[in-house]
């Protein structure tokens, strides 16, 4: 029970401070677009409409935070559990967690597709899974903007943020389990949306495992980059929708072997602690 309110005490600072970096994002772009700091309304509405530049702003500003934070907590560990933030950078077989995130992409597509169209009250068909063609409207400069802030700033923040901190502080309490779960609840709770909640629950649970089997956050990164990129790639119009639905059904099969593959994976031990212990 000490450990669950050590947790709960870590999950709250967490997602107190996500959503204080999420008011100052706001603030700080209705500085920048020139809005009052008192116009409430006016705010939230330019926020929505560039929420690209505003995940951005956010998410640049926690990074930096972060960096801070993983060098004092480092310094807190014992030996045996250092470094803080696990990373080997790109290795040999890195390009397999390209496949695990397309193929995780497809799976949480298709799921929150599902979900969505059952909300909705509509019939479940391969045509009501057809994406927006949300990018028609825009530039092909803001396309490029669009991408670059969501497919590769926001997960990156995000894999700092749930992963390297949520999760690990999860694994310093529980064994990989529990701390799967855990972490990977707080992650879907917080997108505030049910689909994609529940889409990002186990997406949370696909990268906390990638992480504490390959001991590597940079695997964790690729995964999560790749999914949010097909996740986008999907909306441009129905000719790339069809490849990232093709591609990604031919992935998810050859995923589910390589995560298969990473339980028997005793190389990379991401902590000589009383849980890995344990399991050998």
């Amino acid at each position: 029970m000490k450990k669950f309110f050590k947790f709960l005490l870590i999950a709250i600072l967490v997602v107190g401070f996500w959503l204080g970096m999420d008011f100052v994002s706001i603030r700080l772009l209705g500085l920048i677009s020139g809005i009052p700091l008192s116009d409430n309304k006016a705010l939230l509405e330019y926020a929505v409409a560039n929420i690209h530049f505003k995940l951005a702003l956010q998410w640049i500003i926690t990074i930096a935070l972060l960096f801070i934070f993983f060098n004092l907590r480092e310094k807190r560990l014992s030996p045996s559990k250092k470094p803080y933030l696990k990373n080997k950078g790109f290795l040999a077989d890195s390009w397999k967690m390209v496949i695990v995130g397309w193929g995780y992409a497809f799976f949480g597509l298709l799921l929150t597709g599902i979900l969505l169209n059952i909300l909705a009250g509509n019939p479940i068909s391969f045509e009501t899974l057809h994406p927006v063609n949300v990018f028609d409207e825009l530039a092909l400069s803001d396309v490029i903007l669009f991408f670059v802030c969501m497919a590769v700033i926001v997960p990156l923040g995000e894999e700092l943020y749930f992963r390297g901190v949520l999760f690990r502080e999860s694994n310093l309490l529980y064994k990989l389990g529990p701390a799967m779960i855990l972490s990977s609840l707080i992650f879907g709770l917080i997108h505030f949306n049910i689909g994609q909640s529940i889409n990002a629950f186990f997406l949370g649970l696909t990268l906390s495992y990638v992480y504490f089997k390959r001991a590597n956050f940079t695997d964790a990164i690729i995964v999560h980059v790749v999914n949010n990129f097909i996740a986008l790639f999907v909306n441009i119009n129905i000719i790339t929708y069809y490849i990232a639905f093709i591609g990604g059904l031919i992935c998810f099969i050859f995923a589910i072997k390589i995560l298969r593959d990473m339980k028997h994976n005793s190389v990379n031990k991401f902590d000589v602690s009383r849980e890995t212990i344990k399991e050998r």
